[in-house]
C-alpha cells in the first residue's frame, strides 16, 4: 500500500517557500495600503482637498487586495473572510477589488 503521505520534492518545496513569501509581501502592502486609507479618510473629512488622496488611496487599496486575493487563489486558498476579518479590510475594499486603470 503506498504511503498516503507523499514527501515534497525539493523543486517543489522551493516552489511553496517563493509562493508564501510572495504572499507575505503582497499582503504587507496591503496592510500598508489600508493603514494610509485610514489616514486619508481620517484627513478627507478634516479638509476637502484630501478627498483627493482619499481617491487615490482607495484605489491602491483595492489593487493591493487584488494582488493578495490573486496570490491565495493561485495557492488554492480560496476563502478570504479570515484575511479580511484580520487585517479590517473596509466594505468599499472588499467589494470591488481590482487592478487600477492604465492611462493611455
Amino acid at each position: 500500500m503506498a504511503d498516503p503521505v507523499s514527501p515534497v520534492s525539493p523543486i517543489e518545496a522551493e516552489i511553496l517557500g517563493e509562493q508564501t513569501s510572495a504572499l507575505a509581501r503582497a499582503t504587507r502592502l496591503l496592510e500598508d495600503a489600508l493603514q494610509r486609507l485610514e489616514q486619508a479618510t481620517r484627513a478627507a473629512a478634516a479638509a476637502s482637498r484630501s478627498a483627493a488622496l482619499r481617491t487615490e488611496a482607495l484605489a491602491e487599496a483595492r489593487e493591493l487586495l487584488w494582488n493578495v486575493l490573486v496570490q491565495r487563489e493561485a495557492m488554492g486558498i480560496l476563502h478570504h473572510e479570515i484575511l479580511y476579518d484580520a487585517l479590517r479590510v473596509p466594505a468599499e475594499v472588499r467589494v470591488h477589488p481590482r487592478p487600477r486603470a492604465v492611462a493611455r
